[in-house]
């Protein structure tokens, strides 16, 4: 009985070691963002809707520069607010700035639909 004990300790180490490995080569990385959980769409105030069916993302930094740049939509001058240039994609949208050199991705989920929407208009 205590060789059985002792085989299932050295198996619950096992697992834990190749678990911690898995986590350490995984490709995810943290990032740089912003959120509200609202109603849908945050743009509309006027429309009346539940507050909490949208969770509104905003990514910065490096995570969204290089989503920008993987983007095979061509950019186009986008007037909403300062000057920028935007690339779309269904709902999902990036924005490089000119004069501060800074990149922001965002879109929303319907958190009860598990649908992507975009964030608004300008």
């Amino acid at each position: 009985m205590l060789c059985f004990k002792a085989g299932f300790a050295y198996l619950g180490h096992f697992f834990i070691i190749i678990s911690a490995l898995a986590i350490a080569g995984s490709r995810f990385e943290s990032f740089i963002g912003s959120y509200p959980i609202s109603s849908a769409p945050l743009h509309d105030p006027i429309k009346l809707s539940p507050v909490d069916t949208q969770l509104y993302l905003n990514i910065e930094g490096e995570a969204a520069q290089q989503a920008y740049d993987v983007m095979k939509v061509d950019p186009h001058e986008n007037l909403c607010g300062e000057d920028h240039l935007a690339k779309e994609a269904g709902d999902f949208s990036c924005s490089f700035y000119h004069k501060t050199k800074k990149y922001f991705c965002s879109f929303s989920v319907d958190i009860n639909e598990g649908k992507l929407d975009s964030i608004g208009s300008c």
